[in-house]
């Protein structure tokens, strides 16, 4: 309407009165009348000028810990132990096994906690919070209980060896109820339970936790902790080239992809841990 010439306007004589009457209560004001700029381009442009050039956020700055609980299913019939393993992101992995050799109860408990935190290191896991209803041996793994036992001793030594390869690895007791739902696996028979033959301190696989062949990832780990390059100058550029698709957070290494959150590199001998 403001476009159309004056006397088009007055031909509305509605229209016409309500402007006089405006005109004639704003004449008491000093008032300058400015043309509108066009603000929202600029606005927009300013926008996205300053989300590209903020920070872009990390993952988590405080690791968060996995959560593994533990226990065991002691009888006549099925001797068992079962570990339920929650990642940060509440992804919950579960692994049962079946004792095949005589153990007391407090024996098994040791055989689940062992269990566990390899299980956790074969999965990425530097932050371990750990729950059983064992309080015997939670507070002998945390100093308040003497061992007296002798094979509780060397189960002790080994449990305690596999929680120090961790960053941080808490224990904490729970009341059983708490721990109800490792309690009803571990009691279950289930086919695809792996079968444990020897006590955990006589199987040498428990000792390769820290067993690390070379793996693909290697070379792109170290050239974005390090910042170093081959001598080979085709080499180096392959590498840079390779590596910018690659970022590093908290130790662990991830892959950027394009329509969807960053994804975990892992190692070929962790694959067969994960598809267990």
């Amino acid at each position: 309407m403001t476009n159309q010439p004056l006397w088009s306007i007055l031909h509305f004589p509605e229209i016409s009165g309500r402007l006089q009457k405006w005109a004639v209560k704003l004449s008491e004001f000093d008032i300058d009348f400015l043309p509108r700029t066009a603000t929202k381009s600029q606005a927009l442009a300013d926008f996205v000028a300053e989300l590209t050039t903020a920070e872009q956020p990390e993952l988590s700055e405080k690791p968060q810990p996995w959560i593994l609980h533990v226990d065991v299913a002691s009888g006549e019939r099925i001797q068992g132990i079962d570990v339920i393993l929650t990642s940060p992101w509440g992804i919950r992995l579960q692994r049962s096994r079946k004792i095949h050799f005589p153990v007391t109860n407090n024996q098994a408990k040791y055989e689940a906690l062992i269990a566990g935190p390899k299980f956790a290191k074969g999965l990425g896991a530097r932050h371990l919070h750990v729950y059983s209803d064992s309080k015997l041996m939670v507070n002998q793994l945390t100093g308040s209980y003497q061992i007296k036992d002798e094979v509780l001793k060397r189960y002790f030594q080994l449990a305690k060896t596999l929680l120090q390869h961790f960053a941080q690895a808490f224990l904490f007791h729970i009341l059983r109820e708490m721990n109800s739902l490792a309690d009803e696996l571990a009691k279950e028979e289930r086919a695809g339970a792996m079968n444990i033959l020897l006590p955990a301190f006589e199987d040498p696989e428990v000792f390769d936790i820290d067993s690390c062949p070379g793996s693909w990832m290697d070379e792109i780990q170290h050239y974005l902790q390090t910042g170093e390059l081959p001598n080979d100058r085709h080499k180096a550029r392959r590498l840079r080239v390779r590596t910018a698709r690659y970022t590093i957070s908290h130790g662990q290494l991830f892959r950027r992809c394009y329509s969807s959150p960053l994804a975990k590199c892992i190692r070929e001998e962790d694959s067969r841990t994960i598809l267990e």
